[in-house]
């Protein structure tokens, strides 16, 4: 990144599509189908862990002032 602002800093009017066009074709090959499933997967995980803690917390608290 800081190659790429030093290259645009030097050189204001340069051509930089192709940069742009190479970055773009780099990302798309590298998302597939399988990623964004697993990426899914662990992000619905992580809110369900999330979810069970905050319920075992509010019942815990319930629990205690039941019992206090």
């Amino acid at each position: 990144m800081v190659a790429i602002i030093n290259t645009l800093r030097e050189h204001p009017g340069a051509d930089f599509w192709g940069f742009w066009t190479e970055l773009k074709e780099q990302v798309r090959s590298s998302i597939t189908n399988e990623g964004i499933a697993r990426n899914g997967l662990a992000l619905a995980g992580a809110v369900s862990m999330c979810y069970l803690a905050v319920r075992l917390v509010q019942g815990a608290q319930s629990y205690i002032a039941y019992a206090y």
